[in-house]
C-alpha cells in the first residue's frame, strides 16, 4: 500500500484520517507542525493529504517540492465553507485532487485509489461516498 503523509493543524482530523488509512493498509505519517516536517521527506511519501490553508507557507513549499522532485501525489482537504477559496489554493498548490471537509471514509479511500490508478486533477463533490 501507499506511504501517506497527513498535514493538517486539526489533531482530530489527522486522527480520523489515520484510522481510515491504516485500516486500509496504508502507512501513515502525521505532520502536526513545522517541527515534524522532516518526518515526511525521507523516505518520500507516495501521497500527501494537506489542508491548503496551513498557516506556515514553508510546509506548503515542502509539499510542492515533494511533488516536483519525488512524484508524490497531493490531495487537498478543507472546509466546505471555504470551498471556492480552497479550490483556488488547491490550484496554487498544484494538487492532484480536492476533497472538501466533511467527507466520509469511502470518499477518502475512493479518491486515494483513483489517484493511485490515474494520477491527477479530480475534484470530489460527493464527500460522503
Amino acid at each position: 500500500m501507499a506511504r501517506i503523509v497527513i498535514i493538517d493543524t486539526n489533531e482530530q482530523v489527522r486522527a480520523i484520517i489515520r484510522v481510515i488509512l491504516e485500516k486500509a493498509g496504508h502507512e501513515v505519517i502525521e505532520v502536526p507542525n513545522k517541527a515534524s516536517l522532516n518526518r515526511c521527506v525521507d523516505p518520500a511519501p507516495d501521497m500527501v493529504i494537506c489542508d491548503p490553508f496551513w498557516p506556515d507557507r514553508e510546509i506548503l513549499q515542502t509539499v510542492r517540492v515533494l511533488r516536483e522532485t519525488r512524484g508524490a501525489k497531493i490531495l487537498d482537504i478543507g472546509g466546505e465553507e471555504i470551498w471556492n477559496a480552497q479550490h483556488l489554493a488547491s490550484v496554487q498548490l498544484d494538487a492532484d485532487a480536492s476533497l472538501p471537509k466533511p467527507f466520509g471514509a469511502a470518499a477518502l479511500l475512493g479518491v486515494i485509489s483513483a489517484l493511485q490508478k490515474s494520477g491527477s486533477h479530480q475534484i470530489v463533490k460527493d464527500r460522503q461516498g
